[in-house]
């Protein structure tokens, strides 16, 4: 899930400017194929950013370039209109509506999936947290019926999630009062009980938990295993060519986090070297607290989990007209590079 930056990152006036100032998709001066890619400033962005320091773009033929925006909705005009050539970003209704009006953006590659567990040593950056002490008032997932959630918003994956958590036990999302603020806002409100519960993501958690203001009762894939979190994108610009390109970078610089923050724990301070120097971030001690996101090591897309919450932003009125996810999900440059890179662990 994607977090609203710190101020450091840029404003989309800043990022407009940004990309008026910046060069086409085309030869840079050094013979390497310039790309734009849209991000928000953010660790959920780290797989991008790996592949940058490491050299895989640069190995690909392709000069990157970051165009840092508030949040991912905020980027979706630009990579649409081919402004920038890829982008980031979370799943959401935004997404599939912008491109039912006729958006030429395709869902390329994973970007984070709720599926935190032993066996792939990922312990999930989105966590339902509650005030210190309380944990022990939410025996089940029908114990948040009437209790104040804090969201970022509605018609999205954390809408989606506590819904499917609360069918469960026979009721719905509409059993919960959701209240809208930003992740930075959640510890505090559940550190002074403005709100009784909240979904809230790294970096945040962490700094919750060291103030003594949250506890984490449940994670994400405790609510919705599997479920799709983020995603990268592509617009109508970017080539078959430099697409397949572009993917055998990114899944490179994927398997490297995989590899850094899963059960291999390989290179994992040099992994955060590089995510402290790219986000908000900077304290490299609280990276080793904060939980991770599990992401495919073969960047596929769970085209499943994707058809379900199509399917509930449809049935809640969020969507009012289905994209065809046929045409929208792309996994032709995730099949060149597992061609190019073979299978994680073969």
């Amino acid at each position: 899930m994607s977090a609203k930056p710190a101020a450091s990152s840029a404003t989309p006036a800043s990022a407009a400017a940004k990309l008026a100032a910046s060069g086409s998709a085309a030869p840079a001066a050094s013979g390497l194929q310039h790309i734009k890619i849209g991000v928000v400033g953010i660790t959920a962005d780290a797989p991008l950013y790996i592949a940058q320091d490491q050299g895989y773009y640069k190995e690909q033929g392709l000069d990157a370039e970051f165009i840092t925006f508030q949040t991912a909705g905020d980027s979706i005009p630009a990579l649409s209109t081919g402004q920038i050539d890829a982008g980031s970003g979370a799943m959401s209704a935004a997404v599939f509506n912008a491109i039912a009006r006729g958006a030429n953006v395709r869902l390329v590659a994973d970007k984070g999936q709720h599926s935190g567990s032993p066996i792939n040593g990922f312990t999930s950056a989105l966590v339902v947290a509650v005030p210190k002490g309380d944990s022990d008032k939410y025996k089940t997932f029908a114990d948040m019926k009437g209790k104040n959630f804090g969201v970022t918003g509605t018609g999205g994956g954390q809408e989606v999630m506590l819904d499917k958590a609360m069918t469960s036990v026979g009721l719905s999302v509409k059993d919960i009062n959701l209240k809208t603020m930003g992740f930075p806002e959640m510890a505090v409100a559940l550190g002074n009980h403005s709100v009784d519960l909240a979904g809230v993501i790294e970096p945040f958690v962490a700094q919750g938990e060291a103030k003594n203001l949250l506890e984490v009762r449940w994670k994400s894939e405790e609510l919705y295993e599997g479920q799709q979190g983020g995603m990268v994108m592509f617009g109508p610009n970017i080539s078959q060519d430099v697409g397949n390109r572009f993917a055998v970078a990114y899944v490179k610089g994927l398997r490297d986090y995989y590899d850094a923050f899963g059960l291999k724990k390989k290179n994992t301070a040099r992994m955060i070297d590089i995510l402290a120097a790219n986000t908000p971030v900077k304290d490299k001690t609280l990276y080793e607290k904060m939980g991770w996101d599990y992401y495919n090591p073969d960047g596929y897309i769970n085209s499943k989990a994707v058809a379900y919450d199509l399917d509930w932003y449809a049935a809640h009125d969020y969507v009012k007209q289905k994209p065809d996810l046929s045409k929208v999900i792309d996994n032709s440059y995730v099949d060149y590079a597992i061609s190019k890179l073979g299978k994680y662990g073969s």
